[in-house]
């Protein structure tokens, strides 16, 4: 299904520009799909701790 691809791509992009919350909305929903991909875990904590950072 593209729409997780999407959101997948749409997350990596948000979090790249300093968006880390919204980012981190469009990777959870793509764990229903992704949930073995480690980079997406990687991207989810990457999220959590830019959000903490700031």
């Amino acid at each position: 299904n593209k729409r997780y691809e999407l959101l997948y791509n749409c997350g990596i992009q948000l979090l790249h520009i300093g968006r880390p919350l919204a980012a981190f909305e469009c990777l959870m929903e793509a764990v229903q799909v992704y949930h073995s991909n480690p980079r997406l875990w990687l991207r989810l904590a990457e999220c959590c701790i830019t959000a903490n950072k700031g």
